[in-house]
């Protein structure tokens, strides 16, 4: 009851007063899915692809836990928005500012009730 409460509350908000602060995401994970492949000089693998929305933002000084850096991208969004669910070297796609950004997902942390996701992303130089 009080998980779908806050579910309601959150993507009301993400439709309302946070509209404008609320991007779409693509996320792609890599699976591997055999063995060593000489051919390639790698292992063979499945792409698959997610999607969601939420709000990117920074982390403060007292956020960051080790091996984070006070660049790296605070992702907020909400469960049940997400088609699958983001892992630590996903690569989140999104764009912001106008230009089409990459970034690893460095760690994916859940609140209590389990509604709301906290990825932590590092930006990828991409062309």
């Amino acid at each position: 009851m009080i998980k779908a409460l806050i579910n309601q509350n959150i993507a009301k908000a993400f439709d309302g007063v946070l509209k404008d602060a609320i991007k779409d995401f693509i996320g792609e994970a890599v699976t591997a899915t055999g063995d060593y492949n000489p051919v390639t000089g790698g292992y063979d693998s499945t792409k698959t692809t997610y999607q969601g929305r939420g709000s990117f933002g920074s982390f403060t000084q007292d956020e960051l836990m080790d091996g984070m850096d006070i660049n790296d991208v605070k992702l907020i969004c909400l469960v049940k928005e997400i088609s699958d669910t983001p892992k630590i070297d996903d690569v989140i796609h999104a764009t912001l500012l106008g230009k089409l950004k990459a970034f690893k997902v460095l760690s994916v942390k859940t609140d209590n009730a389990e509604t709301v996701y906290t990825i932590a992303l590092r930006g990828l130089d991409v062309g």
